[in-house]
């Protein structure tokens, strides 16, 4: 899909950037979560697709703190010292930046489905008409779903599922396309996007688009031997390297409220029971050993202290991997009009998530660094303040990692429990391209600045 015109529309589309706003140090920063994701694609902005999304917020969420001094004690406790971190000073004075030194919308508007535009609603009821239900909030038919779940589980066969590129273009080798006991690999070598079709029994088909130099593993994250066999065969047959040199990961960390959403229908992506569950399913995987020396690793964590002594503590997963805590990068969830999305003080949830960057280096300093630094000298800390997309999902961060890497143009990158791919990376995980089925995209590009009425006409 590209996009013809005049310069005057052209240069529309070049406001359509995800990076709204960055000052000078790079260290405040306002970014659009469905564009970074599209840039993500390695699309031409004249060709880039819309993401579908939920409308933007436009009022913080209502508050329901408890009202007492002894329930406000009672619950911080039950919360894990999450209130312990030093945050607040840092992000007023990252939001009072973007104030004073920007002018213009915090987002871009989006492109929404009518029955996604209900953002506000803090319960999303069920849609029966094969979506998926508004808690989750992207319209990707449960046949989808399905898909992903019999491949991860090894259910499907080369009877029942055919999977193959139907560009029009290069041919499949054998090596690109893959469904094995292990998942489904797919490995797109060249420049430019192919689309992927998986045919299911009874002839239904579905299309996901792959970006140029992208590799991914839909399967299970606790068979990491899987990922190991499909990076070591890549090694052997493009002469690249077995480790990478940038690690991303949002874990699937325990959560109360997703489990009671399980069973009452209204959640469909899948969290570990126990923080113990997930430190195993964690260190099974080897990290050190797919971490390329001096190679960066990022995992976003909760709010609360009991995961981030499992990141960072003494025996944690930095700890052993080799590991040297470098930044803090903090997501403070705004509305459309700059507002934290609830107070920063808040005791029952706070308004931002944190991703915690490390560096594999030869003798790791961790001790250096405080658990909860606010003065530490050698730990970086940046602000991303962007407006919250559908649930659970992240703002893609590759334009301002890559800057991190010695070889920006030329390094390798492994996003695990991945939900989407990324242009030049490699993605695994059970959902790994739920997001590149082209349900989840809008059919037209719709510009969304001041220049959309002009375009439309």
């Amino acid at each position: 899909m590209s996009i013809t015109g005049n310069d005057e529309q052209k240069s529309a589309y070049r406001h359509l950037q995800s990076i709204l706003f960055k000052n000078e140090a790079a260290d405040v920063v306002l970014l659009d979560i469905p564009i970074s994701i599209t840039e993500a694609q390695g699309l031409s902005i004249y060709e880039a697709r819309r993401l579908l999304s939920c409308s933007a917020l436009e009022k913080p969420f209502p508050g329901n703190e408890p009202k007492s001094a002894k329930a406000q004690t009672n619950l911080a406790s039950q919360a894990g010292r999450s209130t312990d971190f030093p945050y607040q000073s840092f992000v007023e004075h990252g939001l009072c930046t973007i104030e004073e030194e920007y002018q213009g919308d915090w987002c871009h508007r989006r492109a929404v489905q009518e029955h996604l535009d209900s953002s506000t609603s803090r319960k999303r009821k069920l849609e029966h008409d094969n979506v998926e239900s508004r808690h989750e909030g992207v319209p990707v038919p449960q046949s989808v779903t399905r898909l992903l779940g019999s491949v991860v589980s090894g259910a499907s066969s080369k009877q029942l599922l055919k999977v193959r590129w139907n560009d029009g273009s290069l041919e499949s080798t054998g090596r690109d396309i893959q469904l094995d006991d292990g998942g489904l690999f797919v490995s797109n070598t060249s420049a430019k996007e192919r689309r992927l079709e998986c045919e299911v029994e009874g002839g239904q088909k579905h299309t996901f688009f792959v970006p140029p130099r992208s590799s991914s593993l839909v399967g299970d994250c606790s068979r990491p031997a899987a990922l190991y066999s499909k990076v070591r065969s890549a090694a052997e047959q493009n002469g690249t390297k077995r480790s990478f040199d940038l690690i991303m990961m949002d874990p699937p960390w325990p959560n109360k409220s997703i489990r009671r959403g399980h069973e009452k229908g209204r959640a469909h992506y899948s969290v570990s029971d126990t923080l113990w569950d997930l430190r195993q399913l964690i260190f099974d995987m080897d990290i050190n050993v797919l971490l390329a020396d001096k190679g960066y690793i990022g995992l976003w964590i909760t709010n609360n202290a009991a995961v981030r002594d499992l990141v960072v503590g003494d025996d944690g997963f930095f700890e052993s991997w080799g590991v040297t805590l470098v930044e803090e990068w903090i997501w403070i969830k705004v509305t459309k009009s700059g507002e934290p999305v609830m107070p920063l003080a808040s005791c029952w949830r706070k308004p931002y998530e944190v991703l915690l960057l490390g560096r594999k280096v030869d003798q790791p300093s961790l001790a250096e660094v405080p658990l909860y630094p606010q003065h530490a000298s050698d730990l970086k800390r940046r602000l991303i303040a962007a407006v919250p997309d559908l649930h659970s999902r992240k703002p893609c961060l590759k334009s301002l990692l890559e800057p991190l890497m010695t070889r920006p143009n030329d390094y390798r990158a492994l996003e695990i429990f991945a939900r989407n791919l990324v242009s030049g990376w490699w993605s695994w995980g059970n959902e790994a391209i739920k997001f590149n089925h082209d349900g989840c995209w809008a059919a037209q590009p719709a510009v969304e600045d001041e220049d959309s009425d002009r375009l439309a006409a």
